[in-house]
């Protein structure tokens, strides 16, 4: 058995109900370890296979914890000799947030013909950038770094927004050529922790539970969760199949016949391991080629956002994103 034993901040933590889940690095084990009211100091005992051999053992507290601190000790005959090094592997952000990534270098090509002459993240909605929306509600939400991963007119997006929006450090990841956006994510790992990785479609917006959305990948064994909203129509978005506890099995493409469906809300958290895993001397899609082949080999599930999302894809959808926007009341985007 190893004792974990984190010294929370008091203010942070005490009297207060919280839930904790762990998981080792590099591994889809994972499970809960605290469910309840929590102390001023929090003991935390974890047992594990004998067999395991981890490095690394990454921590999450729900709701989350701005400082923490560990003191590990480990018995040889579960853990190997030596010190444990225990790392909050899915901290990127101060406030205790996952890495966090934009795809943010479409074209808009469907854009360009109702008038639109830069980037697609740009395209005006409400007198702004339509990706400024989307970062002042993660900033809200507590993020405080985020890699924007561009392509087209990659230096127009840096002069739009510089180098941060509010309280969010912007870092830009420029493809050096067209990489497409799961080869556009490959290119940006250097600026991405351990641990799952938030990523975004810069074009559409799915203000959803961040909370709940992170808690149901960590306490799942997923290499990557995929954020889902029911729409009454999934002509236009396709729609995601679904099997046993909400895992993936399949993508439907768009149905000229309709009806309602569970339609891919651009939003997913992905273990930077996976990541790792994408081809880096070539163009890839996320969408098209990476996810319907992790299917086979990974893990991957679905979260019910319950949210609604919106996207610009189209210049109808752009033209209509003023009114979506203006009906939020979500992140105090209004």
């Amino acid at each position: 058995m190893a004792r974990v034993s984190p010294a929370f901040r008091p203010s942070l933590l005490a009297g207060g109900s919280h839930e904790a889940g762990w998981y080792a690095a590099g591994s889809t084990q994972r499970g809960v370890i605290l469910t309840g009211t929590a102390p001023r100091t929090c003991p935390i005992s974890l047992r594990f296979p004998a067999e395991s051999s981890w490095s690394k053992l990454c921590i999450r507290v729900f709701p989350y914890v701005a400082n923490w601190d560990f003191e590990v000790s480990a018995n040889p005959d579960a853990l190997g000799a030596g010190t444990m090094n225990v790392v909050p592997g899915l901290v990127q952000n101060s406030t205790g947030r996952c890495a966090t990534a934009i795809l943010a270098g479409g074209l808009g090509t469907r854009l360009a013909a109702a008038g639109l002459d830069q980037p697609k993240v740009l395209a005006p909605v409400a007198e702004r950038p339509f990706l400024s929306w989307i970062l002042d509600w993660l900033g809200h939400l507590g993020l405080r770094r985020v890699v924007l991963c561009t392509g087209y007119r990659a230096s127009d997006v840096r002069r739009a927004l510089g180098d941060r929006c509010g309280e969010i450090e912007l870092l830009h990841s420029p493809e050096p050529a067209p990489l497409g956006t799961g080869g556009a994510l490959r290119h940006a790992l250097p600026h991405l922790a351990a641990g799952p990785v938030l990523v975004l479609n810069g074009d559409s917006f799915c203000p959803l539970d961040l909370d709940a959305f992170e808690r149901a990948h960590l306490l799942r064994p997923a290499h990557a969760t995929i954020a889902v909203s029911a729409v009454p129509d999934a002509r236009a978005s396709g729609s995601v199949a679904l099997g046993r506890d909400d895992r993936v099995v399949g993508f439907r493409e768009k149905d000229p016949a309709g009806g309602a469906g569970l339609a891919n809300a651009g939003v997913y958290l992905i273990e930077r391991t996976l990541i790792e895993r994408i081809p880096a001397d070539r163009p890839v899609s996320l969408e098209r080629e990476l996810l319907p082949a992790w299917l086979a080999r990974y893990p991957v599930f679905a979260f019910r956002s319950g949210a609604a999302f919106h996207d610009i894809g189209t210049p109808e959808r752009w033209a209509a994103a003023g009114s979506f926007i203006g009906k939020l009341t979500v992140g105090g985007l209004a």
